[in-house]
């Protein structure tokens, strides 16, 4: 925040991105592979399967928090109100359709589906108001 303080909008999103991308995505490839040696009990073989899902959703949780930094800081409750609320609403309609329809891996789905809705909105408003502050 004293970035912004100091009029400072450059922000380096893309590079911390990459930088979470980098340290996500070996976990995505690799625990489904490792956990079932370490898990001696077969019946939690299936919820390996999930972890890319889940950790794909966390790529888009962490982006939707950096985006909304920008929000936080100039104190725009209804923004990120709304967003919450759209998103909420999108992962509760997603499980109900999802689960019944793929079992668990739907609620994997439905949350990584309801964190890219989170952020994508999230995003929208950090660059207008990004682009307001910048013009002035």
């Amino acid at each position: 925040f004293k970035k912004y303080a100091e009029k400072n909008y450059e922000e380096q999103l893309l590079k911390i991105m990459g930088l979470m991308l980098v340290v996500l995505f070996p976990f995505a490839v690799i625990v489904p592979y490792i956990l079932p040696r370490i898990i001696s009990n077969p019946d939690y073989y299936q919820a390996s399967g999930m972890i890319p899902v889940i950790i794909a959703a966390y790529f888009f949780y962490f982006l939707s928090q950096l985006a909304a930094n920008i929000l936080v800081y100039l104190k725009k409750i209804r923004p990120m109100l709304i967003n919450i609320i759209i998103s909420g609403v999108a992962n509760i309609v997603l499980n109900y359709i999802l689960v019944r329809k793929y079992g668990i891996m739907g609620a994997a789905y439905a949350y990584l589906i309801s964190n890219m809705i989170w952020a994508a909105l999230n995003m929208y408003h950090r660059n207008k108001y990004l682009r307001i502050l910048k013009n002035g």
